[in-house]
């Protein structure tokens, strides 16, 4: 079976790496359970969303990101089971590099 694996929220804490960026930076205290939508701009005032989208394509955002539990063992799990594991996301050009080698380190 082919399986594809995204990489932002599934592999990594992406968003709790850019909420802490941005609660420091700013004097906030969002936590993961402010963002109940996809969109950001539907859980933040509008000069909020703009800032907090903004940290995403920051050169070094990647620097905090760590691995989620578990999923570099279950995507081997996966693998030793005979599937096919594809590793696809999407990324803001200025921060392309940095991610693929997040993705290689970890």
């Amino acid at each position: 079976m082919i399986i594809m694996v995204d990489v932002d929220g599934v592999l990594n804490n992406l968003q709790d790496a850019v909420i802490k960026i941005f609660n420091e930076r700013y004097d906030a205290s969002y936590t993961i359970n402010d963002f109940k939508h996809y969109s950001v701009s539907e859980c933040l005032n509008k000069i909020d969303a703009i800032n907090f989208i903004k940290i995403y394509s920051e050169k070094g955002v990647y620097d905090s990101v760590i691995p989620l539990a578990n999923a570099q063992s279950a995507i081997n799990k996966l693998k030793k089971q005979g599937h096919e594991v594809y590793i696809v996301t999407d990324a803001v050009p200025c921060i392309f590099e940095e991610k693929v080698n997040w993705l290689k380190f970890h």
